[in-house]
């Protein structure tokens, strides 16, 4: 089974923001806030959205993972982003990065197989232009990649909210660790590292200013919830982390662990 959640978030780091609300707000810019009037030509927003790349190539198919043979591709002048359409078959979980997300500050692409979905990426100067596949080792997959001159615009809300869960979810992952792998924490110690991962919690709750609010409460409920097992906190609430974890990638501020054992 390849397991996604949370992958290598140890180790490096992991707002939600569609292609679509990027679009929108540009062509709000650019509409100068007055309905139906004339745009200015010279804006380099105008010029951004002028400027047609539609660089889809035929589409690019495997057989298993793509990690020591990356996909390197030609970025044509003028793309400011990159949105890749992506379906596989005869794996549980799919994992699709561009560049080095620890060293360039990138989210990654990562779902369940036999459902096609989209991410976008943005175009930098110092990011390697190649994208990285990881499923299972007889997993077929199909991506298309796209270049666009419409830049990738991050939600400073969600970022926000991002940063503050790193904090949290830190919390939670030390206590389970720390008592189920390492033998470094006790039951009541647990329950007390539990506890204050709440706190926490509620107080991001409290000051959450993007839909992640949503699932900051999901996750609260799950935890707190009687009958949580020593060492199982994460568990109980797996899928809304999981939530969490996907909107910051896509904002590409995504979140981290710092992991207080086995560093």
């Amino acid at each position: 089974m390849l397991t996604l959640f949370l992958r290598s978030t140890q180790h490096r780091r992991m707002a939600f923001a569609s292609a679509v609300a990027a679009s929108a707000l540009l062509m709000s810019a650019c509409a100068g806030g007055e309905v139906g009037s004339e745009p200015d030509a010279e804006s380099p927003i105008n010029a951004a959205i002028e400027v047609v790349i539609d660089v889809a190539a035929e589409p690019i198919t495997g057989v298993g993972p793509r990690m020591e043979t990356p996909i390197e591709l030609e970025v044509p002048d003028g793309a400011q982003s990159l949105s890749v359409e992506f379906r596989c078959e005869g794996s549980e979980g799919f994992l699709v990065e561009y560049g080095d997300p620890m060293i360039d500050g990138l989210g990654s692409f990562f779902g369940d197989c036999n459902t096609e979905s989209s991410f976008t990426w943005p175009i930098r100067p110092n990011i390697r232009p190649a994208l990285f596949v990881l499923v299972d080792t007889e997993a077929e997959w199909t991506m298309v990649p796209t270049f666009s001159a419409v830049p990738f615009v991050s939600d400073p809300a969600v970022e926000a909210d991002c940063a503050g869960y790193v904090e949290v979810i830190s919390a939670y992952h030390n206590a389970d660790s720390g008592y189920s792998f390492y033998d470094a924490v006790t039951a009541d110690e647990w329950a007390e590292r539990v506890e204050t991962a709440g706190l926490l919690l509620t107080a991001l709750i409290d000051s959450a200013e993007s839909e992640l609010v949503e699932s900051f409460q999901s996750i609260l409920e799950g935890v707190s919830a009687s009958g949580v097992e020593a060492g199982q906190a994460l568990m109980r609430a797996a899928d809304d982390m999981r939530d969490v974890q996907r909107a910051c990638d896509r904002n590409h501020t995504p979140m981290y662990i710092q992991a207080e054992f086995g560093g």
